[in-house]
């Protein structure tokens, strides 16, 4: 039986999930479980945990390792302490194979490990560090984009979720790259099954974060309201802290209050829940790799309206299921949200294609079997 070890954030329950590649993660390896056979131990380092756990979770099958991440700046080292501690726990677990989640310190520990590796990219790394770059200072851009680049001149095997970051980081590396996209937990596609959209709820997944353009979905609504469309946009996800003060502070001065809901991160549950009531998914974002929320809100049957950027025209058809749109294009995303919320018509027939293209292309089944495919073909040329 292959023995894999996984380098990712692993939340030790559903509510614990707390972004994309969080769920991806936790999905990915719930499915290589159910339809694979493979012994999984997992590996993470935790902020604000104050002993290293080791824990077996007997459900899933599944070892859960858990270090805690107290160290600060070691990337301008190479991250150097964490690669001892990894290389010391790697001695004791000895796997056939190391799979990093990102592109950051798992990608750097995969690489470095001497065991058959590979890590999976889950966003142009290099374009958001350049996004955050004014908000971090140049001495942690540059650590953060060298370590990056050091991944990847060091990388042998890749997977992209999806074809945009294949191509765009095509330039960086001279790896074997497989495209295998993002598993979904299999529950949003029963979502569909018994919504309950109440008309006007708009649904954003992504939290407030600069990349995510908040702001403009903000003007949305506003257009809305200002032509008696009844409407409310429910905001999921974390928050950075500098842009959650603009965000705040301008929903206050437009006296938005009634017609929008910071949640933050909330449980698995609860998110479905939100899904589930949705008329509408939107997504504002200035840049976006492959996001696992509209494959969600797709198979939980909900219209898309977003900006067209990254690998978004991947995952819908546009004008079939989704309305896609330039950068901050207010009035041509307002105008998409209102007319599917009066041509219920249209949001149906939406509904109906984007919940058999989310079957069609991305069932857990067949990305588990991919994966374990790309594990196979990894330890075979190795052993050449």
């Amino acid at each position: 039986m292959l023995n894999l070890l996984m380098l990712c954030n692993y939340p030790l329950t559903k509510s614990e999930i707390y972004g994309g590649t969080s769920s991806a993660s936790y999905n990915l390896i719930q499915c290589l479980k159910k339809y694979t056979s493979i012994n999984i131990t997992t590996f993470s380092f935790v902020k604000n945990l104050d002993k290293y756990e080791d824990m077996y979770d007997k459900e899933n099958g599944i070892r859960i390792i858990r270090y805690p991440y107290k160290l600060r700046y070691t990337g301008i080292i190479g991250n150097y302490p964490e690669r001892l501690i990894f290389k010391k726990f790697l001695r004791s677990v000895n796997p056939d194979i190391v799979h990093a989640q990102g592109t950051d310190l798992y990608a750097t520990l995969a690489t470095t490990s001497n065991k058959p590796n590979v890590f999976t990219i889950h966003g142009v790394r290099l374009k958001e560090i350049e996004l955050e770059r004014e908000n971090v200072g140049f001495l942690r851009y540059w650590v953060r984009k060298r370590l990056v680049l050091n991944n990847y001149r060091r990388a042998k095997n890749i997977v992209a979720i999806n074809q945009y970051t294949k191509n765009h980081v095509a330039h960086l590396h001279n790896a074997k790259v497989w495209v295998i996209r993002n598993p979904i937990d299999e529950e949003y596609f029963e979502i569909y099954k018994e919504e309950k959209p109440e008309p006007g709820k708009i649904l954003l997944v992504g939290g407030l974060r600069q990349r995510k353009d908040i702001l403009t979905a903000l003007e949305i609504v506003i257009k809305l309201m200002k032509e008696n469309i009844k409407i409310h946009l429910d905001i999921v996800g974390r928050a950075e802290q500098d842009y959650e003060k603009i965000v705040r502070s301008y929903i206050h001065s437009h006296k938005l209050g009634d017609s929008v809901t910071i949640h933050g991160l909330v449980s698995d549950k609860k998110l479905k829940e939100l899904y589930r009531t949705a008329d509408i998914f939107l997504l504002t974002s200035l840049e976006e790799s492959s996001p696992i929320s509209i494959v969600q809100a797709m198979a939980a049957g909900k219209p898309v309206v977003a900006t067209n950027v990254g690998g978004i025209s991947e995952i819908v058809r546009n004008n079939k299921n989704a309305n896609l749109h330039k950068v901050k294009d207010v009035i041509g995303m307002a105008n998409s949200v209102k007319e599917l919320i009066t041509n219920r018509n249209k949001r149906e027939t939406y509904s109906k294609i984007g919940h058999k293209i989310a079957l069609e292309e991305w069932s857990p089944k067949s990305v588990a079997l991919a994966t374990y495919s790309m594990y196979e073909e990894i330890l075979a040329n190795r052993k050449k």
